[in-house]
């Protein structure tokens, strides 16, 4: 089931979060929207993006490892886009590290296209991709 999430919720997303990142904290303010993936009574994906104006961003998205690979991630990924089309959005964008190939086929097959390099944007000194998508 997908739904909005509940404060309750947030110790899961971010237990999931540390997927993506050791340090990974949950950061909604009033342009952002996080949708949960619930199964089992179990938060098992999230997705978080920001809505401002015509554009929207991804900001983070994840799903338990032991969960990828059953359509749990498009399913979030098909209801942010109909979120940010029904505000008005006309592009999504994100960013993505270059070396996260499964997260680049990920975008790529969603109808994302690389659009700009960030040299060095992570900690670590690993380069960005900035992608996005029409939705217009």
């Amino acid at each position: 089931m997908i739904r909005y999430f509940r404060t309750d919720d947030i110790i899961y997303i971010e237990q999931i979060g540390h997927q993506i990142d050791d340090k990974f904290k949950l950061k909604i303010n009033d342009y952002s929207r996080c949708i949960v993936y619930e199964k089992d009574n179990m938060i098992v994906g999230f997705i978080v993006f920001s809505m401002i104006y015509e554009t929207a961003e991804i900001i983070d998205m994840a799903v338990m490892k032991e969960y990828q690979g059953q359509g749990i991630g498009s399913q979030l990924f098909v209801f942010a886009n109909n979120e940010c089309i029904n505000n008005g959005c006309g592009v999504i964008m994100l960013e993505v590290r270059s070396g996260n190939k499964k997260a680049i086929s990920f975008y790529k097959k969603n109808g994302f296209k690389k659009v700009i390099v960030r040299r060095g944007y992570y900690r670590d000194g690993e380069d960005a991709f900035v992608m996005e998508k029409l939705v217009v």
